[in-house]
């Protein structure tokens, strides 16, 4: 199936490394993107008061998944 729109799941993590592992060794997922979200954005945004982590997979079919983890 070929993908004719973006689409953009985020997931909330506890452990950032473990899931991604996870998508790599099942869905074949690579990380395409990564970004620290600051405290000043997640705030505005009513999500993270200390800001968060985005990690950006992407499926051989070329969906992407972001996988947002809060800091520890």
């Amino acid at each position: 199936m070929k993908q004719i729109a973006p689409l953009e799941i985020g997931l909330p993590v506890g452990d950032l490394d473990a899931m991604i592992a996870f998508y790599e060794a099942v869905f074949g997922c690579k990380e395409v993107r990564r970004a620290d979200i600051p405290a000043s954005v997640s705030t505005e945004l009513a999500v993270a008061p200390e800001g968060y982590v985005n990690v950006w997979m992407q499926f051989p079919g070329g969906e992407v998944n972001k996988l947002m983890q809060p800091p520890e």
